[in-house]
């Protein structure tokens, strides 16, 4: 028990002596101060020197414990304190590299350095309007200072205010033209905001400072593909790979770029030249060859190179995959159908066999209006029925059987059908259009106005709306009203010829030739084939005697000089 007590005892006394200690010289003593054995009013170059050599020896946590136990019997030096800010920063701890430049600036406000470094600080912990004010404190003493000003453009790239970094760029290049970097980010910059002729000009810069980059020529290629240059892209590629022909990826983007403009032959071109440069051809390579082989339907070098896939490499599903889509292409819908049959059979991932489903009645519903379009309809039926049973849900299925049952006549079957396709397709207009021509066939062509009209309210700026709707106005007798609609139809597509034509119609039925002799001109100014309005016209314009109308007369021998 007394042992208990002189234990309890000895702990209390030292805690007193601990706080007596406190109280008198201000600090705690603890094992950092027993490990450096720093006293107040030490000489700072020692402590800074060993600190230093901690740091090189990349010991810079004990760098910073060595200063910080200096600092706390030296509180008020100020090279020692920055000296541990910036070793703080290096750690990457800018909170606790703030608290020893706010320090110095309590004592010396003027500081420039800690001011810097105290903002350098803000930036990281994201207070970039305390690093903005300090920054610009800085630029009012020293406007010149472009580190300072390029932290200032860094920051307004943080804040995404581009124009204002810019301008900080700017200011910084009529001091130094030559700042390769500083030509970087104001070319960086102009890229990001989608100003790509600038960006490239910059970039021209730094190479005819620092010479040919690759780096650099591949932004220009990018910024001139962004701006749809190709042709400028391609060029600079072809340097890229004349600077390095080992660069791979010139090679691809190049063809990426001939793919983009069209030029398919070209894609093809620099394809086998890499193949015939033994560069590492994967699967995936060859497959990109077929595809382009299909952008220039040239269906059977796309079959012939898929096939050559899979003798290679028989479980690659996305050479089956371009076989189904080159022989789709090709007018062979049974081969294509049973491709991706397999891919359907070959695939566990539930999406892709949903995605080959919905193909799989895609191609049926092509190989049906081929049938169609051959007047072949009960194929074609057959075809879009089958369609069905692979996606139910493609509004484009029944759109196909409506207008097959409407080219035989079965006009109820075909409004059901063209129903059921509005039902999914959440009322398309060109399945509307489709309806609409529909009743106007059978003869209901105030069912047909209903439909256009309310077509019109769901769709107000489709001009394919506006013009059903005028015309089927203008068969049904209403003048004034497809006077309207025809003339908004106009205003929604002026080089349309239909609508001047329609719109002609609409005034000559109301007996206002010369209306209708100015809109059927304009349909043939549009359309010098238009053989309805060139007749209407003609008819019009014979009916007419020179005497009553001298204005027609000239027009009509106007009409006949330039004919």
């Amino acid at each position: 028990m007394l042992k208990t007590f002189l234990i309890v005892f000895s702990i209390i006394i030292l805690i007193i002596l601990l706080v007596i200690s406190y109280r008198k010289y201000g600090y705690r003593i603890s094992p950092i101060d027993n490990e450096f054995g720093f006293s107040k009013g030490d000489a700072p170059e020692a402590a800074m020197s060993k600190a230093k050599n901690f740091h090189e020896t990349g010991q810079t946590s004990k760098a910073i414990r060595l200063l910080e136990a200096y600092l706390r019997k030296n509180p008020d030096e100020i090279n020692t304190r920055i000296c541990a800010g910036d070793y703080l920063l290096e750690k990457n701890l800018p909170s606790k590299a703030q608290k020893h430049y706010s320090h110095v600036l309590s004592l010396q406000p003027s500081n420039q350095e800690a001011l810097e470094k105290i903002s350098d600080c803000y930036v990281l912990i994201r207070k970039h309007e305390k690093a903005m004010g300090g920054y610009f404190s800085i630029l009012r003493q020293s406007p010149d200072n472009t580190e300072v000003r390029a932290k200032v453009a860094g920051l307004y790239v943080k804040l995404e205010n581009y124009d204002q970094a810019i301008k900080e760029y700017r200011t910084i290049l009529t001091k130094n033209h030559f700042d390769t970097n500083i030509k970087q980010n104001l070319a960086d910059l102009f890229f990001i905001k989608g100003d790509y002729q600038r960006a490239v000009n910059e970039y021209q810069e730094i190479i005819k400072i620092d010479g040919a980059d690759i780096e650099i020529l591949k932004k220009i290629a990018k910024a001139q593909c962004n701006s749809e240059n190709y042709a400028d892209a391609a060029l600079t590629y072809k340097k890229i790979i004349t600077t390095d022909e080992s660069a791979v990826f010139a090679y691809f983007e190049l063809a990426e770029v001939y793919i983009k403009a069209k030029k398919y032959d070209k894609a093809t071109g620099v394809y086998n030249r890499m193949i015939e440069q033994g560069v590492d051809i994967q699967p995936k390579f060859i497959k990109k060859l077929a595809d382009v082989y299909i952008l220039s339907q040239e269906y059977d070098k796309a079959i012939a190179l898929s096939q050559k896939l899979l003798a290679e490499n028989p479980e690659y599903l996305p050479a089956i995959e371009i076989l189904g889509t080159a022989r789709r292409k090709s007018g062979n819908f049974s081969d294509a159908v049973a491709n991706y049959k397999i891919l359907i059979t070959e695939n566990v991932n539930p999406a892709k066999v949903n995605e080959y489903k919905r193909i799989i009645s895609s191609i049926l519903c092509d190989w049906g209006n081929d049938f169609f379009y051959k007047k072949e309809y009960q194929p074609a039926m057959d075809k879009f029925v089958e369609a069905i049973q692979y996606d139910s849900s493609n509004p484009e299925i029944y759109l196909n059987l409506g207008k097959t049952n409407q080219a035989v006549k079965n006009y109820d079957a075909a409004f059901s059908h063209f129903n059921k396709a509005l039902e999914l397709s959440g009322s398309d207009t060109k399945i509307l259009l489709r309806v609409g021509r529909a009743y106007e066939e059978v003869d209901q062509i105030n069912a047909a106005v209903d439909l256009y009209y309310d077509a019109a309210k769901k769709y107000p700026n489709n001009p394919e709306i506006r013009l059903a709707l005028g015309t089927t106005l203008v068969s049904a007798g209403f003048y004034s009203q497809a006077e309207t609609e025809l003339n908004t139809a106009i205003s929604l597509k002026p080089d349309n010829s239909n609508a001047y034509y329609n719109l002609g119609l609409a005034y000559e039925y109301q007996h206002k030739d010369k209306e209708a002799r100015a809109n059927y001109k304009m349909a043939l100014d549009l359309n010098a084939n238009h053989s309805k309005a060139k007749n209407h016209l003609k008819a019009l314009t014979d009916s007419k005697s020179p005497d009553t109308d001298k204005a027609i007369g000239a027009e009509k021998t106007a009409q006949e000089n330039q004919e």
